[in-house]
């Protein structure tokens, strides 16, 4: 999710398929109108993929509107999600520590615990333990 917002914030491909020097000049040169036209009943974008792939893949998928990405421990529900965050944040040494105090950060899980459903603050103690994965195995890879 997090590449694929920041990508297209930049307005670069990052997904595999379309980073094909040849198809995306093809594309370029096409005329806006054959890029965008009507699909099924409704308006669409991405014509010429969504006919290629007609019948390759069910039509309830070449029709349907954007979805996100959710991200399901953003509830911090399950006890592996539970877990993993808390040990990424209650870790020694934490990276985080350096700009945050670790009592708050903690008490702040805590209260996470308690609300129903995603929310900001959830979502932001994930980023945190993702963040502190992602910089202890920086750590020991920069080690060997």
């Amino acid at each position: 999710m997090k590449s694929d917002k920041v990508s297209m914030s930049s307005s670069i491909e990052v997904r595999c398929p379309f980073l094909d020097h040849g198809l995306v000049e093809f594309l370029f040169a096409l005329p806006g109108r054959r890029k965008v036209g009507f699909f099924g009943k409704s308006f669409a974008s991405k014509i010429l993929l969504r006919r290629h792939l007609k019948g390759k893949v069910p039509d309830g998928v070449l029709t349907r509107k954007k979805l996100g990405f959710p991200v399901p421990a953003y509830e911090l529900k399950a006890k592996k999600c539970r877990d993993y965050v808390f040990d990424m944040l209650s870790s020694n040494n934490a990276y985080y520590e350096r700009v945050f105090r670790k009592d708050r950060v903690l008490s702040l899980f805590e209260r996470a615990l308690q609300e129903p459903g995603p929310t900001r603050l959830k979502h932001l103690l994930w980023s945190f333990a993702v963040f502190e994965q992602w910089h202890q195995t920086r750590r020991a890879y920069l080690a060997d």
